[in-house]
């Protein structure tokens, strides 16, 4: 009954969608995909680098 989420973090600013490489790791993209049906969340944030630091720029899309 707790809430599940999977956070992708795109370590790039000038992104404005994710996808999963399915055709490089097909046994991943299948796992997440029934964690998705059995109801775990996905979320994917776009990141600002710096020299300094990462900080986390803006929510996107993902693309199933």
């Amino acid at each position: 009954g707790a809430r599940a989420v999977t956070i992708y973090l795109c370590q790039r600013e000038d992104c404005d969608r994710f996808a999963l490489a399915g055709d490089i790791d097909p046994d991943y993209a299948a796992a997440a995909a029934a964690a998705r049906t059995a109801g775990v969340e996905s979320l994917c944030y776009a990141c600002r680098l710096t020299p300094e630091d990462i900080t986390v720029a803006r929510r996107i899309k993902i693309s199933y």
